[in-house]
This record gives structure tokens, C-alpha cells and sequence, in this order.
């Protein structure tokens, strides 16, 4: 019989704790409002490791990270946002002609621009973090895989604005592993897939 520190249920324990310090760690780092770019890109970094079975540290791996995709990590975060701006002074534009025609043909255009930022932007982290390429070779990839895999992009969509609606109605989940969770789950199924088109890749 299986002493505790060799049983499966201890295995278990250890996997949940490791999830609920990287949150910690996470949601400790990203206090300063201004840091979230660059933590988010070190909790995805800890994690692909953890999906690859590597991994030298929790610490050591998360302030890898975050010193690594430092600069990056703004450039994407600023970039979406510049996006999400533009769109929305698109539509206030667009809604304020006062032809209801018009501002409804503008309103499915700008939603249409947002659901496409979003299902390609759900690929563009992680493949930061899998992939040693520009920043340009990512986008174009993450475009490319996104209309290539519309199945998983489509689940990844969905598990994104599952999560935000979530951690909106129940901001206490911030304390939960819930994010690394997901976020482990996305990185999972993305390299699965990049592992299947591996020569796409190269």
C-alpha cells in the first residue's frame, strides 16, 4: 500500500496547490493595474510550460516571464486596445448619422470587427509564449489559424467570454485557481493542435 507521499490523491493535492499559487502569485503581481500586461504573459509562460511536463520553479519561471515578454506584452495590450478604440469610434460615428439603416448596418460591422479581434486575439499569447517569432509572424499566424481551426477557435471564443462573464458576476473567483485553469486548458488544446501542424511552424 502506497504511503501519502507516493499516493495519486497526494499527486493531486500538489497540481491543485501549484494552481492556486501561480493565481497568487498573479493576481498579486497584477495589483499595480499597470503590470497586468506583462504578468499575464509570465502566467501563460508558467503554464505552457506545466502543458509541455517542464518547468524550473514556479518563481524562477514566472519572473522569466515576465522580464522576457516585458515589452511585447504592452505592445499586444496597447495594439488590442487601439483596435477596440478605433471600433468603437467607428460605430459612434457611424450611429450618430441618424439614418437608423445605417447605424444598424454600422452596429453588425463593428460587432463583426470585435468577434474577429477576439478569435484571433485568443491565439496571440500563447503563441507568444510557444513560438520563437515576431511579434508580425504571430498576428499573421494567429489569423491563419484561426480561420484555419474555426471549430477550436469558435471554443476558445467561447471559453473566453464564459471566463469574463464569470469573473464579472463573481469577482471572487480572482482568488480561485479558475483562471490558470481555463487558461491551462486553452494552452492545451492550442498545442495539441500546433503539434498536429507541426510544419506550419517551422
Amino acid at each position: 500500500m502506497k504511503g501519502f507521499y507516493e499516493s495519486a490523491f497526494k499527486e493531486k493535492l500538489d497540481t491543485i496547490t501549484e494552481f492556486w499559487l501561480v493565481n497568487l502569485l498573479w493576481v498579486i503581481v497584477c495589483l499595480p493595474m499597470i503590470t497586468i500586461p506583462p504578468a499575464t504573459f509570465a502566467l501563460y509562460h508558467v503554464l505552457y510550460k506545466w502543458v509541455k511536463g517542464e518547468g524550473g520553479g514556479l518563481w524562477k519561471e514566472f519572473f522569466h516571464g515576465f522580464k522576457e515578454y516585458f515589452f511585447r506584452s504592452y505592445l499586444i495590450f496597447f495594439g488590442w486596445g487601439l483596435i477596440a478604440v478605433s471600433t468603437y469610434y467607428y460605430y459612434s460615428i457611424v450611429t450618430g448619422e441618424g439614418n437608423s439603416g445605417f447605424a444598424t448596418f454600422g452596429m453588425a460591422i463593428t460587432i463583426l470587427l470585435l468577434i474577429i479581434s477576439f478569435m484571433v486575439y485568443v491565439y496571440i499569447i500563447p503563441f507568444h509564449v510557444m513560438l520563437q517569432a515576431s511579434t508580425k509572424r504571430i498576428v499573421a499566424l494567429s489569423m491563419m489559424f484561426a480561420v484555419r481551426h474555426i471549430g477550436l477557435t469558435l471554443l476558445l471564443f467561447t471559453l473566453l467570454l464564459v471566463t469574463a462573464l464569470f469573473v464579472f458576476l463573481l469577482p471572487y473567483l480572482g482568488i480561485l485557481a479558475f483562471i490558470p485553469t481555463i487558461i491551462y486548458f486553452q494552452i492545451w488544446l492550442i498545442y495539441r493542435r500546433v503539434l498536429a501542424d507541426k510544419e506550419r511552424f517551422i
